[in-house]
């Protein structure tokens, strides 16, 4: 997993990546949300 982030395309959100087991259901597109938000809020 560690390698794949390498090609990641999010690359300025790794800075503040955090890995955690969750309970919250569609944890995975709420995930993806808050990295495409920070990426377009980045770059305005």
């Amino acid at each position: 997993m560690f390698r794949s982030i390498n090609d990641f395309p999010y690359s300025k959100s790794i800075n503040n990546l955090r890995i955690e087991v969750s309970e919250i259901n569609n944890v995975a597109i709420l995930g993806a949300a808050a990295l495409y938000y920070d990426d377009n809020n980045i770059n305005r």
